[in-house]
């Protein structure tokens, strides 16, 4: 939320609720990822303290930035080893497969393997 002034600020539920827990200011920055945003960072200021400048806006930038990236790939891991799971699951159950099967010869050239015959 963008007020005009901090006494607007102060008169807002949102600048009433910081002033409760003696914060003052706040500085909001994006996750951004491919292009679409799924997250905030929020650091708040305490009451008395200088407000956010440029170069604490560009830091809190960057720290996004980096955030969204650890995010992006902590979720690419979590995916990834749920595949490792399901890839151990199909090799089990090939392999099983392959040990039901009886394989037929009739001839030098020609093999056939029935799938469950015994």
């Amino acid at each position: 939320m963008i007020h005009r002034s901090a006494a607007e600020h102060r008169r807002s539920p949102q600048g009433r609720l910081l002033s409760r827990y003696g914060f003052e200011h706040v500085l909001a920055v994006p996750l951004i990822r491919d292009g679409r945003m799924f997250g905030m960072i929020t650091l708040s200021g305490r009451t008395g303290r200088p407000v956010f400048g440029g170069p604490e806006q560009q830091v809190a930038d960057r720290l996004a930035r980096f955030v969204a990236v650890a995010l992006t790939n902590a979720g690419a891991y979590e995916a990834t080893a749920g595949l490792a799971g399901f890839e151990e699951k199909v090799a089990l159950k090939t392999a099983s497969r392959v040990a039901e099967m009886r394989t037929t010869r009739l001839g030098d050239d020609v093999t056939i393997q029935v799938p469950g015959s015994r």
